[in-house]
C-alpha cells in the first residue's frame, strides 16, 4: 500500500480512505464459460458491521485496516461473492485495496493485513 499521512486519514473521517489505493490484478484462464466466485478469508476488524475490513496485524494502529474492492463492491470477508456469471477463456480481474479508518487514535507506522482467497468455478 502507498504511504498516507496520518493527518489526511483522520481529516477524512471514519470509513474507506480514497486518497490512495493499490490496484492488483488476478488473471484467470477459464474454459466452458463458468460462473466464478471468490472468497477472501482473513481476520476481520472488530466493530465494523459490514464485515469487509481486514484487521491490522501489527500492534499500535487498531483503528486502521484494509478494505478490498472489486469494481465498486467491497469484498465481505469469509463470504462467497460472484464475480463473473459466464467467464471468458481469459479474464483479468482488477481489485483495489484501500485503507479503512474506524475512527479514534492513529499513530504513525506500518499497517499489515493478510488474506487468503479461493476462486470457485461452476
Amino acid at each position: 500500500m502507498p504511504d498516507v499521512r496520518r493527518s489526511d486519514l483522520v481529516r477524512q473521517g471514519a470509513g474507506r480512505y480514497t486518497g490512495v489505493t493499490k490496484e492488483f490484478n488476478i488473471n484467470l484462464a477459464c474454459g466452458n464459460m463458468p460462473r466464478v466466485t471468490v472468497k477472501f478469508n482473513g481476520d476481520k476488524m472488530p466493530g465494523i458491521a459490514s464485515e469487509d475490513v481486514l484487521v491490522n496485524k501489527l500492534s499500535g494502529n487498531d483503528n486502521i485496516g484494509i478494505q478490498l474492492f472489486y469494481k465498486s463492491n467491497a469484498m465481505k470477508i469469509g463470504e462467497n461473492i460472484e464475480l463473473l456469471s459466464a467467464a471468458a477463456d481469459s479474464e483479468n480481474l482488477k481489485f483495489n485495496a484501500y485503507y479503512y479508518y474506524k475512527g479514534g487514535a492513529v499513530q504513525s507506522g506500518p499497517i499489515k493485513s493478510q488474506t487468503e482467497f479461493t476462486f470457485t468455478y461452476e
